[in-house]
């Protein structure tokens, strides 16, 4: 069966074979849509996992920083070598065996 109609001053038939020809090309391109749809995810999964270590990342730093920061020990801190350690090192600040080294 062949129907025409009247689009934008033109006529045009459309007809059984010309409707099924279009949902095959419109199965197609769904087709490769929903193909695109799936990289797209796998990116995004990607990305989200490559954002996750860049920023584990970008933490590690910030601690090492800190870390560093806080490397010199405060006076209090007994839990450092610090002036009340034994040592066989003498004084800098020592007149008497500063003439000896």
């Amino acid at each position: 069966m062949v129907t025409n109609f009247f689009i934008n001053s033109e006529y045009i038939m459309i007809s059984e074979d010309n409707i099924k020809k279009r949902i095959s090309v419109l199965d197609a391109d769904i087709q490769k849509v929903s193909i695109q749809l799936q990289e797209l995810d796998k990116q995004k999964q990607d990305a989200v996992a490559l954002m996750n270590a860049l920023n584990g990342a970008k933490q590690q730093c910030m601690s090492f920083l800190q870390d560093l920061n806080n490397d010199e020990p405060e006076e209090s801190d007994s839990g450092d070598v610090g002036n009340n350690a034994d040592s066989n090192i003498p004084p800098k600040d020592n007149p008497v065996l500063s003439g000896l080294i």
